[in-house]
Formats: C-alpha cells, structure tokens, sequence
C-alpha cells in the first residue's frame, strides 16, 4: 500500500482531503501533518482583529476533515525532510515515511530584511502565533497594562488592512495611536493612484497615521527611521510580504 503524506494543512490540502472524502485513493493510506489543528483563514484575519469575527469563526478545523477522508491527523511540525530516503522528521523526532510527499506548509516571512524584527515585531504568518499574541496584546490593552502605541510595517495591503482593523479595535480606548510604515514606495504601491488616494484618505479619516519613511530597525519599545527619527511602539506588526 502506498503512503500520502500531506505536510501542512493549507488551503490545497483542503481539497485533496475534500476530493478525497469523495472519493478514496485505492490501496493508499493518507497522513496529514500539521502543528496545529486547525487552520486560520488569513481573509479574514483583518475582520477578527477589528472585533466583527470570533476566531473560532475564522477557523476551519483539520481533525474532522482528515477523518472524513479516511486520513490520519498528526499535529506536529514536519523539520526535516530526506528525500532520498523518502523520510520526514517531526518536532516530535517521530520519522514518517512515505512514497509521495505534498508540501503546502504555508510561507515565512523575510524577518532578516529588517534589523530586530526577528526579536521585536510580531509577524504576519504564522497566523497563529500571530492570534495568540494579538490576543495577549489586546488583553494587556484592555487591562491598561500597556501604552497604546502601535506600529504596523509593511505598506501593502495586508499591513493597510491590518492598521485599519487594529484603529476600529481600540477606538473607543483613550491616547490610542495607531501609524502604518509604509516605506519609501508608499502606499500600496503598485495600486492604481486612485486607490492609492482613497486608502490614504481612509487612513487619515480613522486616525491612523501614515509614514512614507523605511523602516530602519525596530527596537522593543520603539521603530527606528530611516530619516534618523524614531516611533514608540509596544506592538510592532511586520507585514512585510511573504
């Protein structure tokens, strides 16, 4: 009997457990690897962080899938792979064999781009670690445990989206000050130059300030700038692209 071996539980992954549900895989025995169980639907991300969305509404899990498919659901990480020897390890140190490998681990993002980042800022993906201390954040927010400076980096439209849904979250909270980095290319670059006006015009209307300034560094109570100035931040977001 052959051996599937599906690492990562992203979106492809979904309709090969969906298809096979429909319809197994003769004398085939199927294994999906993830480190978590459940996958996060990064769309809807922004809306959950405005308060619109409960993340268990976000949130699509992988347990009842697999099973439907016939599949066995190990929650690992998958952190080496052999390819001669058709093995993979596991953060566990369990080996899987396997005779067809399917990789849909989702991506990283290029933190060493950015002085500190890797130590500081709180990344985009992976998603979860992203909710998990989004929700630590917003939980010190609420208590007044922390200042309320935010600094989202990254001027495409995830981190634009993300600076508004983080400015609708903590309006009602006094000394709020939420700014997007967008960088030396601006906002949403690449956009039509309509849009780019309206997404500005969006960010001013919300108090969301906007700098077209790189980041330089960021530091753990602070992003340094480019031009030689600096934002305080106790929450500093990485959107930085993938």
């Amino acid at each position: 009997m052959k051996h599937l071996l599906l690492a990562g539980g992203g979106h492809a992954h979904l309709h090969v457990l969906q298809a096979l549900a429909r319809q197994r895989w003769p004398d085939t025995r199927v294994t999906l690897v993830s480190p978590y169980p459940r996958q996060l639907y990064s769309g809807m991300l922004p809306g959950w962080l405005a308060g619109h969305y409960a993340i268990d509404a976000c949130a699509i899990p992988l347990r009842p899938l697999a099973q439907a498919a016939g599949a066995t659901f190990v929650e690992d990480a998958l952190v080496g792979l052999d390819a001669g020897a058709r093995t993979v390890r596991l953060a566990s140190g369990q080996a899987l064999g396997y005779d067809l490998l399917s990789l849909d681990t989702g991506p990283v993002m290029p933190l060493d781009r950015l002085p500190g980042a890797a130590e500081f800022a709180l990344p985009v993906r992976p998603i979860e670690g992203l909710v998990e201390r989004l929700q630590a954040w917003l939980g010190a927010v609420a208590a007044r445990r922390t200042p309320l400076h935010a600094v989202v980096v990254g001027g495409g439209a995830g981190g634009f989206e993300l600076a508004l849904a983080l400015a609708h979250r903590l309006r009602p909270a006094d000394g709020v000050r939420v700014t997007l980095v967008a960088g030396a290319a601006g906002l949403l670059a690449g956009f039509a130059p309509g849009v780019r006006r309206r997404a500005a015009r969006a960010l001013a209307a919300r108090g969301v300030g906007l700098v077209t300034t790189a980041a330089a560094a960021v530091l753990a109570d602070r992003v340094e700038l480019a031009a030689g100035d600096s934002l305080p931040s106790r929450l500093t977001i990485a959107a930085l692209g993938a």
